[in-house]
C-alpha cells in the first residue's frame, strides 16, 4: 500500500512539474501602450506624407520585400491624392515577439475605410513594422 501511495505522490509531483514547467507567461500588458505608440507614429507619418517618419518604424528586413514607406502612402493615397484621417477600427493580438494589428484605413469620420493588416516584430525592446497588406 505504502508504494502504491508513493507512485501516486511521484506521478501528481511529476505532473505538476510538467504543468508548470510548460505553462507560458502572458506578455506584459504594458505592451499595449507601446503598440498603440507606434500606430500614432506612423498615422502622424501618414499624414504628413514623411518617408522619413514611416522608414524608421519599419524593420530593415522588410525593405529588400517590398515593405517601404513609399508602398504604405501609395496604399493610403492611392490616387497619390486626398485624406488621411486614421489607422481605425483597430484590433490587434501579440506575443512576446510578434504581433497583428488588423485596421481600417479612413480618409474621414464617416468612411468606413479600406482593410490594411500590420505584421509587427518586437527588436532591441522596440516595436516595428515587418510587413504590411492590404486585405
Amino acid at each position: 500500500m505504502k508504494k502504491c501511495n508513493s507512485v501516486i505522490v511521484l506521478i501528481l509531483l511529476g505532473g505538476m512539474a510538467v504543468l508548470t514547467g510548460c505553462k507560458a507567461k502572458n506578455p506584459s500588458r504594458d505592451e499595449i501602450s507601446a503598440i498603440k505608440n507606434l500606430l500614432a507614429k506612423l498615422e502622424t507619418g501618414a499624414r504628413d506624407r514623411n518617408p522619413a517618419a514611416i522608414d524608421s518604424l519599419i524593420i530593415a528586413d522588410a525593405y529588400p520585400k517590398g515593405y517601404t514607406s513609399e508602398k504604405l502612402l501609395s496604399d493610403i493615397y492611392p490616387t497619390g491624392v486626398g485624406n488621411f484621417l486614421t489607422f481605425g477600427n483597430r484590433e490587434f493580438y501579440y506575443s512576446r515577439e510578434n504581433g497583428v494589428v488588423n485596421c481600417r484605413i479612413k480618409a474621414d469620420s464617416a468612411d468606413t475605410g479600406r482593410a490594411l493588416e500590420f505584421d509587427l516584430i518586437k527588436t532591441e525592446g522596440h516595436w516595428l513594422v515587418e510587413k504590411f497588406e492590404l486585405k
